[in-house]
């Protein structure tokens, strides 16, 4: 679930043999597994677009597997790994003989060199390295689907000399299942405060844009403004990660981040919430950070992504209630990179759009509450992967927003950087403005570039394709309108869009419609 980047720059494309692979077999070091089944649902996909690969594993060696994460790699033509680009985490030993099928939501990374790749299952048990599944010198059909990354135009052009060594984090790495404040550790949900009334008829009339003209924005603010708050909010260079290394093993340390590190992982968070047009006045507190790290430490420990991880025997109960506190009240990260960074779970938890998600985009809704004021960030590694807490339940923010919903995309212009044609689009009602019982939804996008329409229903429920659902938990604001179109390839081809939302009723019993522009541009984010 979360490396962002340049959506229209470069495409994954399934080549020659097509989205399935057929055969029994297994790596003379693979660990004992063989792959009998193997396939993706797509053929091309842009970058940061989910997609899904099938898989059945099974155990052909005289020996338990003890159980670990199975994915799908990038393999380069040496048969290096270039990027894990989904997981499975099963930790379900596999006896001798025995059989597992994995559903594996992946992401294709943006910063993987192009080229050729093959796309193959690989395992990992605990403490060990990824190791590829492959034909075995007895025999066999190598399993493996031909990739290629290549340029909007097929071109495989070098990667610039400047762009940073490869890393993942696929969306499917972040939990699938958000803690709902309906659980006793979770607070109340704070209700905004009240909201502006909608224009009247003429007046919105005279507010939407001509056809020739750029959408209107919040506030008159336009791409300039938006370039201006990223150069004050991007990323700088950090050189160290840790102030105190945390330790994983007995005995357990927490350990903590250094300013630099921490102030990305936040300024990402103001940027992602300006773009919300929401407060950008949150900050981070030690006591939030600690208990992050805390959080980091046991799900490294486990090396599992689980927001109520088992307390590993010899971790002392102290250390354990305070890890458990956090990752119930947290959105959780993981990634099988080298490194990771708090900016790059901040990005993905505003995707939020594959298939354990999308149906209540409870990360994103978090991220983007209006009355989140403190926020704690933990970091830790271990072999089983980067693991990164972001504590979100605060609701301290008292700054008053007149908001009668928060959308993402936002209306007006958007850094397509920010958003790709793979995900949902939300609309979140201020429960002090709509009867959100009496509220019967209807949603209808167009691109004005092509001048294709999408109309939503209850039937759209393909969670890899077109999809629509109203949720009504209290993952922040507690009423959520949730749309995907299908059949967008780039946002640099359909790049202006008008959103028509009917079927609302207000608290004074009147009936309601929103309607709202988006426009995408590229922002240079270096």
């Amino acid at each position: 679930m979360t490396v962002f980047g340049r959506i229209a720059a470069l495409a994954v494309a399934v080549l020659a043999i097509g989205a399935v692979g057929a055969g029994y077999c297994a790596s003379s070091d693979g660990y004992g597994m063989g792959v009998e089944t193997f396939s993706a649902d797509k053929a091309s996909v842009l970058h940061n677009e989910a997609f899904t690969v099938l898989a059945q594993v099974k155990n052909i060696s005289a020996d338990k597997f003890s159980g670990g994460p199975i994915g799908a790699a990038l393999v380069d033509n040496d048969g290096a790994v270039a990027a894990v680009v989904g997981i499975f985490n099963s930790f379900k030993p596999i006896n001798s003989g025995e059989s597992l099928s994995a559903k594996i939501n992946c992401v294709a990374p943006n910063n993987v060199k192009l080229g050729q790749y093959r796309l193959m299952i690989v395992i990992r048990p605990k403490g060990k390295d990824w190791k590829t599944v492959e034909a075995s010198a007895s025999g066999g059909v190598a399993t493996a689907i031909q990739f290629a990354l290549n340029s909007k135009d097929g071109a495989q052009k070098p990667k610039p000399a400047d762009e940073p060594a490869a890393k993942v984090a696929a969306n499917n790495t972040v939990s699938d299942n958000a803690p709902s404040p309906a659980s006793p550790q979770t607070p109340p949900v704070v209700v905004p405060p009240a909201p502006s009334k909608e224009p009247k008829p003429e007046q919105a009339a005279e507010a939407k844009a001509k056809p020739n003209e750029p959408p209107s924005k919040p506030g008159s603010r336009q791409i300039d403004d938006i370039k201006a708050k990223w150069q004050q909010y991007k990323p700088k260079a950090v050189t160290t990660v840790f102030a105190e290394a945390p330790v994983v093993t007995k005995p357990y340390s927490p350990g903590a981040l250094t300013p630099e590190f921490l102030t990305n992982g936040l300024n990402m968070f103001k940027f992602v919430r300006y773009l919300a047009d929401l407060s950008e006045n949150i900050v981070y507190t030690d006591e939030l950070n600690d208990i992050g790290q805390h959080g980091a430490v046991i799900l490294a420990a486990i090396g599992q992504l689980t927001h109520t991880p088992s307390k590993p025997g010899d971790m002392p109960e102290a250390f354990y209630k305070k890890a458990y506190t956090s990752t119930t009240t947290a959105n959780i990260h993981m990634n099988t990179a080298k490194t990771a960074t708090l900016q790059e779970a901040v990005r993905g938890f505003c995707n939020d759009s594959d298939e354990g998600n999308i149906d209540r985009l409870g990360h994103r809704r978090w991220m983007l509450n209006p009355k989140l004021g403190k926020v704690g960030f933990g970091y830790a590694a271990s072999a089983a992967g980067n693991f990164i807490p972001i504590q979100v339940f605060d609701k301290s923010n008292t700054e008053k927003i007149d908001a009668d919903y928060v959308l993402w995309p936002n209306k007006g212009y958007f850094p397509g950087g920010f958003f790709a044609p793979a995900q949902a689009w939300s609309v979140s009602l201020n429960p002090a403005s709509y009867d959100l019982n009496k509220c019967k939804p209807t949603v209808k996008l167009t691109s004005i570039s092509s001048g294709k329409e999408w109309k939503f229903s209850a039937s759209d429920n393909n969670k890899s394709g077109k999809y629509f659902n109203i949720e009504k938990k209290g993952f922040g604001i507690p009423y959520c309108i949730i749309f995907r179109p299908d059949g967008i390839s780039s946002l640099d081809v359909d790049k202006r869009f008008k959103v028509e939302i009917g079927g609302l009723v207000d608290k004074s019993d009147k009936p309601q419609k929103i309607e709202y522009e988006v426009e995408f541009f590229t922002l240079a984010e270096k």
